[in-house]
């Protein structure tokens, strides 16, 4: 199977199954969210709204594919075929980071306006967004279910989303906040309210390239051990 016909296969099934609608509706409703602050309160609203959507709906979607996928035997036909794992990986994350960073965008336009969308912003709506579905892929490998997986990415997320929104809002200094990734998404986000020097923001986008090549390798090391290996059947 050639890897445009898989990227296309995977956006019809993530369509058939509703994916993209989904995120129109979580869009808007994040949007109208943000209108209820005022001026003064709706930058610090719109960070910690947007790196909720991003964390959650990322890895959510992305589990939810894969848990679809095992129990409708794709990866059973799909593994036949000479199709390398990591072009598959990679295909699956380029086309569930599309809506993820399309989503962001839209967010970020409509409630902070066109000066909010620059290239720090997006760069850092994209990355994490990656970040994510790769943790939500490794994740997703060990679950029988939708509830087992929410269940299981709590405690990544209070993690990797909780701790550094904490120290954000100046209500706790996690002391190892500044290693977690998402430490460097929320200085990439305050780009589009104010100025960052560049430094910072390179060093951010490194950050986080550092912590994609990392749950990629787990990523692929679990999805191979238990997905391909098992032919994606349910255990």
């Amino acid at each position: 199977m050639k890897i445009r016909g898989i990227f296309i296969h995977d956006v019809k099934f993530q369509f058939r199954q509703g994916f993209y609608f989904a995120y129109a509706i979580l869009t808007i409703m994040l949007i109208l969210v943000s209108l209820i602050f005022t001026e003064s309160a709706k930058q610090i609203a719109v960070v910690i709204l947007l790196i909720t959507e991003i964390t959650s709906f990322s890895s959510t979607f992305i589990a939810a594919n894969l848990l679809l996928e095992k129990e409708q035997g794709v990866y059973d036909a799909l593994f036949i075929t000479p199709i390398n794992v990591s072009i598959y990986l990679l295909i699956k994350i380029f086309s569930m980071s599309i809506p993820a960073v399309v989503s962001g965008a839209l967010f970020l336009l409509f409630s902070l306006g066109t000066g909010s969308l620059t290239v720090w912003t997006l760069c850092g709506i994209y990355l994490t967004a990656i970040l994510f579905i790769l943790l939500g892929l490794a994740v997703s490998t060990r679950c029988k279910s939708m509830n087992g997986f929410i269940l299981v990415s709590i405690p990544f997320g209070l993690l990797f989303a909780g701790f550094p929104l904490l120290e954000f809002l100046h209500i706790y200094a996690v002391p190892f906040s500044h290693f977690l990734p998402t430490h460097s998404t929320i200085l990439l986000l305050r780009n589009a309210f104010e100025e960052v020097q560049w430094k910072s923001n390179i060093l951010a986008l490194l950050h986080l390239i550092i912590w994609i090549i990392i749950f990629w390798f787990w990523a692929k090391f679990w999805f191979t051990k238990y997905i391909v290996w098992k032919g994606g059947k349910m255990t």
